[in-house]
Formats: C-alpha cells, structure tokens, sequence
C-alpha cells in the first residue's frame, strides 16, 4: 500500500509539473528544452588537474604561538590535523575527474578525458573544453566554547571541531580544429564542512561537580572521499545547467533579464533558479 502511495504522489508531482510547463511556457524554457535534446551531439573534452593543492590552516594557526618549542608546536598539529595526512591525493582527484565525466555522459553528453599532459586533444571537431584548473584541500581547527552559569558560578568546555574546505577552479572554452578558440572563462566553487557536536553539562551531585558530555559526528578521510565523488556529479548538474543558460543567451541576445534554468535530475523537469551554480571569476562587463 506505502509503494502504491508513493508511485501516486510521484504521478501528481509530474502532472502538475507538465501542467506548469504547458501554461508557464516561456521563450526560454524552449530554448532550454531545445538545448536537452541537442546534447547527445556536442562532445566535451575534460583535462584533469595535474595536482591537488592542499592547505593545512592548522599548522598556521598554531605556529603563531610564542610559547611553544617547535617540538610541541608539530606535536599539536599532528594531533589537530585528521584529513590531509590520510587521504592520497591522486586518488581524490582520479575520484572527482571520473564521477565528472560519469556524470556528464550520464546527461548524454559524448564526454572524453584527457591527460594533464596531453596537448593533442581527442576530438577535431567542435567541442567544449573543460580544464579543471586547480581543485585545492584546506583542513582547519575551529575553537569552540560552550558555557553554563550554574548556582552564580560560570563553567566552560574549551574543544575544536575539524573543518575542511574543497575548492575548484574550471575553465571553460571552445574547441576549434582540435586547439582551444580564445581565452578560457574561469568558475569557482566549493564547499565546506565542520564537524558537529551535540554537547551538554551535568552537574553530579554524588561527586559534586559539573561534567560535561558531547557526542561528535566526526569528520574523515573517507568522508572527505566520499564528498569528492558526489561533488563531481553535482558540478557536472551545474555544468549542464551553464551551459544550457549560455545556450539560451545565444539564442536570444537582445531579451534583457532572462530567466535563468535548470533540470531536474531525477524527473528531468526544467525549473527557474535564482542564480548560477558557479561563481565566474573574470567574467567581462
């Protein structure tokens, strides 16, 4: 019966879904409908990064210290740093370069892979070049204070939540007779996750004093592992939807403030966002 329900309500969302598309129908929803079934046609080159850059903010901020001998200082970083030290960076990048193409040619792009090395590229003919430039690993420590005021007297749990940040730089451009066609655009975005802890004091009355008791959803290289992977799909959703907006630009370069949309990647229905999924950083007046 719960099965039944289900298949029903995913019924209704799509009805209502089409009535939406047929009676909200606008010049750039065409354009984008157009561009989804054009894409089993137009084929992307994707160059993998040549290196992952990574940024352990913990050393920086614990070598400020004045106090320290350089012999604690390592000891300190050493048992703060969690991620960078446990996770192979070709294998990070080998992760997020597959799930990317994976995820391209899941939308029916014809998706190659070139070599960081590679100058000679796999297709002659017109194509999308995607590099991803730079894709860079920043691991940090944030302090944290907790604190309880309890018959006038004021307790305090000092402790660090682990954080990570993963940032990516692609370059997009145009293929023509196999060489790039002018300069590259470049986009960013990234993503970022801290460690969550759900603490609270305990004031135990046989031992007289305040305790304190978290429990922490710890963060770890297979976490990070894992994040990478679904990133790589997620950004070759965004890159899709760049490029069907451009698609519609193209189409109809005199309409001021055009609708920006995107695909649903489960049903497949095309919907209006608010804003790009990539920040581009040298973009032209």
């Amino acid at each position: 019966m719960l099965k039944m329900r289900k298949i029903k309500l995913t019924e209704v969302m799509l009805l209502s879904a089409a009535f939406l598309f047929l009676f909200g129908c606008t010049p750039e929803r065409k354009i984008a409908s157009e561009y989804l079934s054009s894409r089993k046609d137009i084929s992307i080159v994707l160059k993998a990064p040549q290196w992952l850059k990574i940024d352990n903010q913990i050393s920086d901020s614990i070598n400020v210290l004045p106090d320290y001998t350089q012999q604690q200082k390592d000891s300190i970083i050493a048992v703060k740093t969690k991620i960078i030290p446990h996770v192979s960076e070709s294998s990070l990048l080998k992760s997020y370069t597959l799930s990317l193409k994976r995820g391209l040619e899941s939308m029916g792009y014809r998706t190659y892979l070139a070599g960081s090395q590679d100058t000679v590229f796999p297709v002659k003919s017109a194509a999308i070049f995607i590099n991803i430039g730079q894709v860079e690993l920043d691991e940090s420590s944030i302090p944290v204070r907790d604190e309880v005021s309890y018959q006038k007297k004021l307790y305090v749990a000092d402790y660090d939540l682990t954080k990570i940040e993963l940032c990516f730089w692609l370059e997009l451009n145009r293929l023509e007779n196999g060489v790039p066609a002018k300069s590259p655009r470049v986009f960013y975005t990234s993503f970022e996750k801290m460690e969550e802890v759900d603490g609270d004091f305990y004031f135990d009355e046989v031992k007289d004093q305040m305790d304190y008791y978290s429990a922490r959803q710890e963060l770890s290289p297979e976490f990070v592992e894992g994040a990478i992977i679904k990133l790589g799909y997620e950004h070759a959703s965004g890159l899709n939807t760049l490029l069907m907006n451009e698609y519609i630009g193209y189409k109809l370069p005199d309409k001021k403030n055009r609708q920006l949309f995107a695909v649903d990647k489960q049903y497949g229905i095309i919907y209006g966002i608010d804003k790009l999924p990539f920040y581009e950083l040298n973009k032209q007046p």
